[in-house]
């Protein structure tokens, strides 16, 4: 439950501020900054977003994070929420409060539940801009979900201010979206910017309880509010609310942390791991800028119609499946090293098709892929060991989807120093693929069928298969005799804990925010986080 869910008792606060004067002198130099620019400005602290906030201090993002643990937050963002939070406290002091905690928790829940907010978490995604213009008693939730918003790439600014809301709408751009927070609707100043944002081809959409009028006008999205006092602290519920839609709406799942499928990691460096051939293998890493106590590091394989290229730029909604996983991998904590499969990304010229090089070569013509990526394994684990993120092969994971996850099943079969695995919606067989089914019996296919005596090189590794039971292509009936397969393995090598698979109920051959939590759980436990 996230801080701003636990309504605090009358008369006790988180004590942020409290909490870092006492520790001030007891940080290190890089998170003493933080700690001097929050108590010179608590407001800047709630307001900006991580980035904008390290960039203040002069620091890493990282180490916003390890600040707000030294001082007994789960994370940066709790510290945030906690500080707006020691804010409402303070201004209800001498107010006696007029809702039980019990009530207090269910206002997050009752705003999540309001059907229109699905709509408006897409519309506000999808924005070019976002406007949000509140009454005063919002204007503190309305700038932490301005700074919510923009920390997952969502361009938008708040403003208090009726006067300024005319000039503003005149400069948005088409596609823009403007959201009243409990705005007095019939105030002509407020018409007029409404008219201007209009014209302007505005999505307007409103957020207001009882003491918040709509506009004269009919908006096209209006979220209900429920009521609450003090106002102050509904605000930063709705930016709660409105931001966890967003984020779902975005396919962000997984801890929050300072990285994003939206927006560019910035500790990366393209790397080129040597091998046997005359090619070595591309890929990129994405490490941490400071040294963890324990630091782990993931390979991570792409789908069929992935490559490095597009799994390490900022998503798109029609493209953020490998973007959502690996930021979620980043946020846990976990160094990733992205590498192109055989016939894919950088590993073929611009114009082929990976779908067609795989027919050839299932066929029998030129090389075979399959054998070559599980004979690359022994390259990528010394490759992935030389760049210096881990000294011990028992910090290495290896995570795939789709097609990227029988590249994984296979690498690890590949090479035994792979720590553990996991198979997100795997093909266990190349032939269990569509344009492939023909193939099922060539003498390629069946050498390198993870079905047959390559699963016995797998086990008893930890290993977890996540299935969708309603996925037409990775079927669950096919990762289930690939579990089953393996089963006999491990139970004889008493290790039966180490193999699990795991139906994701109502899920289809796409992304599911279940795939990143139970990935992050697994990886935790086998990796000794």
């Amino acid at each position: 439950m996230s801080l701003l869910r636990q309504a605090p008792v009358p008369g006790t606060r988180t004590a942020a501020l409290q909490r870092i004067e006492t520790a001030l002198e007891s940080l290190a130099p890089s998170e003493r900054r933080v700690g001097e620019a929050i108590l010179a400005d608590p407001g800047s602290a709630i307001a900006l977003s991580i980035s904008e906030f390290a960039e203040l201090c002069g620091v890493a993002q990282p180490t916003l994070s390890r600040f707000a643990k030294s001082i007994g937050f789960k994370g940066y963002p709790a510290l945030r929420l906690g500080i707006a939070h020691d804010f409402a406290g303070d201004e209800q002091s001498s107010t006696t409060r007029t809702t039980a905690t019990s009530t207090a928790s269910s206002v997050y829940r009752d705003i999540r539940a309001d059907a229109s907010l699905p709509d408006l978490a897409d519309a506000l995604r999808d924005a070019s801009s976002v406007e949000i213009w509140s009454s005063a008693e919002l204007a503190a939730g309305a700038n932490l979900l301005a700074a919510e918003l923009r920390a997952l790439a969502v361009p938008c600014a708040a403003s208090a201010v009726p006067s300024h809301w005319e000039l503003r709408a005149t400069g948005l751009p088409a596609g823009a979206v403007v959201l009243l927070l409990a705005t007095a609707g019939n105030d002509a100043v407020i018409t007029r910017a409404i008219e201007r944002a209009r014209e302007a081809q505005a999505t307007i959409a409103t957020a207001s309880c009882g003491s918040g009028l709509a506009p004269a006008a009919p908006t096209d999205l209006v979220l209900s509010l429920p009521a609450f006092t003090p106002s102050e602290m509904l605000g930063l519920w709705v930016a709660e609310a409105v931001t966890d839609a967003v984020r779902e709406a975005s396919s962000i799942a997984g801890p929050a942390g300072p990285a994003s499928p939206w927006l560019p990691w910035p500790h990366r460096r393209e790397v080129f791991l040597p091998t046997d051939g005359t090619e070595p293998i591309p890929g990129v890493l994405l490490h941490h800028q400071t040294q963890v106590s324990a630091p782990s590091l993931v390979l991570y394989l792409t789908g069929m119609h992935g490559s490095v290229a597009a799994a390490v730029q900022p998503a798109t909604r029609d493209n953020h499946i490998d973007a959502a996983i690996i930021a979620a991998l980043l946020n846990a904590g976990h160094s990733v090293l992205v590498t192109d499969n055989p016939a894919h990304g950088a590993r073929k010229r611009q114009w082929e098709s990976p779908e067609e090089l795989i027919r050839s070569s299932l066929q029998g013509t030129g090389d075979d892929l399959l054998a070559r990526s599980r004979a690359e394994a022994t390259a990528l684990v010394d490759g992935a060991l030389a760049l210096g993120i881990i000294d011990d092969p028992r910090r290495l994971a290896i995570v795939g989807q789709s097609w990227g996850g029988l590249q994984a099943l296979l690498k690890m079969s590949g090479d035994a120093r792979i720590a553990c695995g996991v198979g997100i919606m795997p093909l266990c067989d190349a032939a269990a693929l569509e344009p492939f089914h023909e193939f099922a019996d060539t003498p390629r296919v069946q050498a390198n069928s993870l079905l047959g005596p390559l699963a016995d090189t797998i086990a008893p590794r930890p290993l977890l298969l996540i299935s969708g039971s309603d996925d037409p292509t990775a079927t669950h009936d096919q990762v289930d005799r690939f579990a089953a397969r393996l089963s006999p393995e491990y139970a004889g090598a008493g290790k039966s804990a180490n193999l699990e698979h795991i139906q994701l109920a109502h899920t289809a051959h796409h992304f599911d925010p279940g795939q990143i939590e139970h990935t992050i759980e697994w990886l935790t436990r086998h990796l000794n986080h």
